[in-house]
């Protein structure tokens, strides 16, 4: 009599017992099959219902198979499709179709069309599910001649195996499982309707880590990816150790029917018998997880299992432990996760000794400690010794997860690991911190060291996001009052990671460093400039490095610096050495395609040095003072500037001859730049100039019209109707925040949609430059918008306007305008008013005679008639060099005429390198 109840899973779970059976005997490339815990009835499942592997040894996945009962059409093509998606997510180019009557065999071309490479019919004959399980034996034989051909097509390379480490590196299993993160994501959102103390949690969790994850605005999304993820990783690494500790062989009891609270117990007691608390520790939101998340990823378990990835070589461990720290892994935990080259360079700068202390107190998934190893290995510091001397937390838990898997070798599986969850600023010498013996479970005490080297990417926190993220800074700010006689303190404006900084001082042994990724900002803020002064208190600074050939974090707009700082030492503070050299690096490649081993002697001396690999210029404390005087910043000190100190004697504040502002800022311009049929009298029409993107020449044209008017509303009713409508149809609208216009608008005593004519302007700049340097003349004194920078020359000043026009935009009036910014994650140069006005320099007009003025404004003329072309070209023009000729045989000074065109564009290489 038929089976009646016989389906695609019985015969899958026969089918693979009966593969084992086969192989047991036979000396053939393929090993074993698996799948059956992932066999399920009218489930759709990530990976194939049989699995064949290869030597286990070597984790080799040869192929899978899809099965149907007889009444499927083996030419079915969501079969196809599905058996193709899932061969694809393993790296495979092959998979077999088997629906009892007929078995065919696949390959995925390169192009991702399909060929059939051979047919089995011969059970043509068993067209019913009814009849499969009597005619067992005819479908064992030809099982027998399937794997006997599937051999051939291995051996022969007709067909390529992939391997448990591809197929978890290859993104494409943990993408697919992902896929579901909205599903847990709605399970959080649905959480926090009926669960208060979730929302609660979940709110202040999402406090004091949003900041420094401004690409995930959504909690929710955020949460359930870095927890399906943290599964995962839980499941990888428990499957991989099952040989080296017993317990960790309960992962196996965790399957899609295993409850979750139940799976959570059984890795908590995995934990707690294997330690590697960082990885198994129970994540906030583990216990959400909807049927469809779980069942993925329990699965994803039982693909594990099945490839025997225990019995991996352990020569192979190592590639598991990196495809979880991969790139791609680590951007899930955050915008700013560390390239391993810009580690390793970081590392290899800072240390000295490689066998003493190390910290990375903001270590997030470990990519700096992970070189700080490999640093250590390399040197053939013991093993013991290398995991006694490297220290890793940080504010957060989820990401200790993926810093512990960095740390790991399979040597090294077993002994202690240094890694806990600390805010940085909590952080003390001599604190006691709690660790675990992986092997007996014992609390392991650990006192906390003064630390020879401190390596780290500190936080992007701007200061906007301090509050209630950071309580210690005022703390901080004390000690710095405390410790300079200047009585110091760090700015309002000041991101988190200046306050850290000063911490990390108090947690240095004597003599201690600091390897440093800090935004670029420090170098280009009123902010970053007290930072600055105060940081060279508490320490020398060794160096600063640039890149000169794109940003070091692709994935983000934010610019940064390496800063390599030496520890004063408190009696020191107060006192300055001004012998003492500071390095300005560029990194002239590529931070992917530098050899660390060939540049590393030339990064660590004081002497200038230009190769393809780097530009380097050293200064004295003494030289930067120098320069200081003359108002240049930091950003500036890349290039080769000691020509600067030999000009100095022609220079003057070009705030004494102009006053220097935003353009008009009034905060609505619809209202003050109307366009269209406004029906304004003309008597309150004025001409503005918006944007630079109008500026072809250095002589402007307003390019729009503003609205100016200083009537009161009874006289524009009496007299002048068009003004009045227009103020009156403002009147009574609200700005984004559901403000009134003229409460917001409201200046003391102007009217509210008054806009003054004292803001008008002579010269005019971009608050922005991109390719273009250049200072503007209005054709008429105009408005200017407020993205711009004006120039209105002073009532008492008696220089010919263009003549100052002219010295402006020589290349020298070019490079203070370059120097007094720093560059943007676009590569546009931010600049503004408040620093032009405060310490832009120009040739001095007053030194010149009737025929040098006369010459210069000749050349100049030239340049006025045509169009500003971008910088390279510009400084290569012919015209441009009589212009500068005629100005620097002026002022006596043509002797240094290359050196400040390589300066200029040094500067304006570094700032628009962040786009290659």
């Amino acid at each position: 009599m038929p089976i009646t109840n016989y389906n695609e899973r019985s015969w899958g779970i026969d089918l693979i017992s009966a593969i084992n059976s086969s192989l047991i005997n036979r000396d053939i490339i393929i090993k074993h099959a698996g799948g059956e815990n992932s066999l399920k009835i009218n489930k759709k499942t990530l990976f194939p219902d049989v699995l064949i592997f290869g030597d286990s040894h070597s984790g080799k996945i040869l192929q899978g198979w899809e099965l149907k009962m007889p009444d499927t059409d083996i030419d079915n093509a969501e079969f196809i499709k599905n058996a193709k998606e899932k061969a694809v997510a393993l790296g495979l180019n092959s998979f077999l179709l088997w629906n009892v009557s007929i078995a065919k065999l696949y390959k995925i071309n390169p192009d991702k069309t399909l060929q059939i490479l051979k047919i089995w019919d011969d059970l043509a004959f068993i067209n019913n599910r009814n009849n499969v399980l009597s005619h067992k034996d005819d479908w064992i034989n030809q099982l027998n001649i399937i794997l006997t051909d599937l051999n051939i097509f291995f051996e022969q390379g007709e067909i390529r195996s992939s391997s448990i480490i591809d197929s978890i590196s290859g993104n494409n299993i943990v993408k697919l499982i992902l896929n579901n993160k909205n599903l847990l994501a709605q399970s959080y959102r649905n959480q926090t309707r009926i669960n208060s103390d979730f929302e609660d949690t979940l709110s202040v969790w999402w406090d004091s880590i949003k900041s420094e994850h401004p690409q995930n605005e959504d909690k929710f999304n955020f949460l359930a990816t870095i927890n399906i993820f943290s599964w995962l990783n839980k499941f990888i690494f428990a499957n991989l150790i099952k040989n080296s500790f017993r317990t960790a062989r309960n992962i196996e009891n965790i399957a899609y029917n295993t409850p979750i609270e139940q799976a959570i117990s059984i890795i908590e007691e995995i934990s707690h018998s294997c330690d590697f608390w960082n990885i198994f520790k129970r994540q906030f939101g583990d216990e959400y997880l909807p049927e469809i998340v779980w069942n993925d990823i329990t699965e994803f378990n039982n693909f594990l299992i099945d490839s025997n990835i225990q019995d991996i070589e352990q020569s192979l461990w190592q590639k598991i432990f990196e495809s979880l720290i991969n790139e791609d892994f680590r951007k899930i935990y955050g915008q700013y996760s560390t390239p391993k080259p810009l580690a390793d360079l970081l590392v290899n700068i800072t240390i000295k000794n490689k066998e003493l202390n190390v910290l990375d107190p903001c270590c997030g998934t470990g990519t700096i400690v992970r070189s700080v190893y490999d640093l250590k290995e390399k040197y053939q510091v013991p093993k013991n010794q290398i995991l006694e001397t490297i220290w890793a937390s940080d504010k957060m838990a989820f990401p200790l997860q993926l810093a512990t898997i960095a740390l790991l070798k399979p040597d090294s599986i077993g002994n202690i690991m240094q890694i806990f969850q600390k805010d940085v600023v909590d952080l003390k010498i001599r604190d006691i911190i709690n660790l675990s013996d992986p092997y007996t479970g014992d609390n392991v005490q650990r006192t906390i060291p003064a630390f020879d080297y401190i390596i780290s990417n500190l936080p992007f926190v701007q200061f906007e996001d301090i509050e209630g993220t950071n309580s210690k800074v005022k703390e901080i700010n004390e000690i710095i009052e405390e410790l300079t006689e200047e009585n110091y303190s760090l700015q309002n404006k000041s991101d988190l990671s200046y306050y850290i900084v000063f911490h990390l001082w108090q947690l240095l042994s004597d003599n201690g460093r600091l390897g440093l990724i800090l935004s670029n900002s420090w170098l280009g803020t009123s902010a970053g400039n007290q930072f600055k002064n105060i940081l060279q208190k508490f320490f020398h600074i060794e160096s600063v490095i640039t890149s000169g050939s794109g940003r070091w974090f692709q994935n983000a707009k934010v610019v940064t610096n390496i800063l390599i700082l030496n520890k004063k030492q408190e009696s020191n503070i107060n006192t300055e050495d001004l012998t003492l050299k500071t390095n300005f690096i560029i990194l002239n490649k590529n931070i992917n395609d530098l050899d660390i081993n060939i540049i590393l002697p030339n990064l660590r001396n004081f002497n200038n040095c230009i190769n393809e690999n780097i530009i380097k210029t050293s200064y004295s404390i003494s030289e930067i003072k120098r320069l200081e005087l003359l108002n240049v910043q930091w950003t500036a000190l890349f290039a080769d500037l000691s020509w600067l100190l030999n000009i100095s004697s022609n220079l003057i504040k070009t705030n004494s001859l102009f006053e220097i502002q935003r353009g008009e800022r009034r905060g609505w311009d619809a209202l003050f730049y109307p366009e269209g049929e406004h029906g304004i009298e003309n008597i309150f029409i004025k001409p503005v100039l918006k944007s630079s993107q109008s500026i072809n020449s250095l002589i402007a044209e307003p390019d729009a019209d503003a609205f100016c008017c200083s009537y009161d509303l009874d006289e524009l009713n009496n007299h002048y109707n068009g003004a009045y409508n227009w103020v009156k149809s403002f009147e009574n609208l609200t700005n984004g925040t559901g403000r009134p216009l003229p409460e917001v608008l409201r200046r003391s005593n102007i009217n509210w949609y008054t806009m003054e004519p004292s803001t008008m302007a002579d010269l005019v700049t971009s608050m922005n430059p991109e390719d273009r340097l250049f200072i503007a003349r209005l054709q008429e004194r105009s408005f200017v918008n407020q993205r711009l920078i004006r120039f209105t020359l002073k009532r008492n000043c008696t220089f010919d306007i263009n003549l100052c026009h002219a010295l402006l935009n020589s290349t020298i009036g070019m490079f203070f305008i370059e120097s007094l910014g720093f560059g943007r994650g676009e590569g546009a140069l931010d600049l503004s008013a408040t620093k032009l006005k405060d310490f832009l320099y120009m040739l001095n007009p007053e030194l010149l005679n009737e025929t040098q003025k006369n010459n210069i404004l000749e050349k100049f003329d030239i340049l006025k008639n045509r169009n500003i072309k971008i910088l390279e070209e510009e400084l290569n023009n012919e015209d441009r060099e009589n212009f500068d000729n005629a100005v620097y045989e002026a002022f006596n000074i043509l002797e240094y005429k290359n050196n400040i065109k390589e300066s200029l564009l040094c500067l304006y290489k570094i700032r628009k390198s962040v786009k290659t």
